[in-house]
């Protein structure tokens, strides 16, 4: 086709042609936090904070006496005092006065804009701390403190691989085992063994790797469910075991090669100091302020729940 004789063309004069900029930034990072948003929430005024815990010794057959037997004593049932330590986690914004001065697409504020990220940033890192493996560190100088995390917390109710170990202790290391295949029979027998204990978990949080291998147990062929003739389903969100129903929860934040077997009745999030916003005094040509929580993760009595540690992520 022929060009008008004499016309303009957009690349002759592009300095004067405006820009086509979408006023909104995309953002799909993730933000979720379930394991943060189902737990409880106590207000706690020490950086070391303690509740208590008991357990009812074993029943036993041969409780039998004879007519005006003696009164004799029971060993009574002593309760176990139990702690953790806070520990503080930040993120900051430092912008300077000209990027404060100058106007921008998406954002009526940079250092708003800024301190918005940071707050999503710090929550996803509280959430990875409670659901990490991370040990008891009562901390000094030189040293942060460090709560004491679920997976280190659950050592009654645990199924691990080969060669993986409990800590020695709450503030040791855990070590990790041979990883094996995420199966019915291991969630069914986790159940069974929590359901001994006396404990009645109701949800099953995992990462994205076993969700589809939960969805894969071949034990949903015995079930029938109505779908349209245009949708394929192979999504499961309660595993119903004989010891009780779990609602199936992904969490990205958790180690995928971890199961949770959980009931937030006995988990709270401990918080000596809530989510803050603080000004940072002015140092030359920047505004700077932070955003800080000192949170810590209390385990009301971890033989509620059951993890099952070391399965294949692959």
């Amino acid at each position: 086709m022929a060009i008008v004789s004499g016309s303009r063309q957009t690349y002759d004069n592009a300095a004067s042609i405006k820009e086509n900029v979408e006023d909104i930034i995309y953002d799909i990072s993730p933000t979720d936090t379930p394991f943060m948003n189902n737990a409880g929430r106590v207000n706690v005024q020490n950086t070391t904070f303690e509740w208590q815990t008991e357990s009812l010794p074993d029943p036993v057959s041969t409780n039998k006496h004879e007519e005006a037997v003696a009164f004799a004593a029971d060993t009574m049932v002593d309760s176990a005092r139990v702690t953790n330590v806070t520990q503080i986690s930040l993120r900051n914004a430092v912008v300077s006065g000209t990027q404060l001065a100058v106007s921008q697409y998406g954002k009526t504020s940079e250092l708003a804009h800024q301190l918005m990220l940071a707050a999503r940033i710090l929550k996803n890192d509280v959430e990875k701390a409670l659901v990490s493996a991370n040990p008891k560190i009562a901390g000094s100088s030189g040293t942060a403190r460090q709560t004491r995390a679920l997976e280190h917390w659950i050592v009654t109710n645990d199924t691990r691989g080969t060669g993986g170990a409990q800590a020695t202790g709450e503030t040791a290391a855990m070590t990790d085992g041979t990883q094996a295949a995420l199966t019915e029979d291991t969630v069914e027998a986790a159940m069974q063994t929590a359901w001994t204990a006396g404990a009645q978990p109701d949800v099953l949080m995992v990462g994205p790797f076993q969700k589809r291998t939960i969805s894969g147990f071949t034990g949903r062929s015995n079930t029938r469910q109505m779908v349209d003739v245009n949708t394929v389903s192979s999504n499961i969100t309660l595993f119903a075991s004989d010891f009780g129903d779990l609602r199936v929860m992904m969490n990205r934040k958790q180690r995928d090669r971890t199961v949770f077997l959980l009931d937030f009745e006995y988990w709270k999030v401990a918080f000596l100091r809530p989510f803050t916003r603080q000004e940072i005094s002015k140092v030359g040509d920047a505004d700077r302020e932070q955003l800080i929580v000192e949170f810590g993760l209390q385990s009301s009595n971890e033989k509620a729940s059951a993890a099952i540690f070391d399965r294949s992520t692959s």
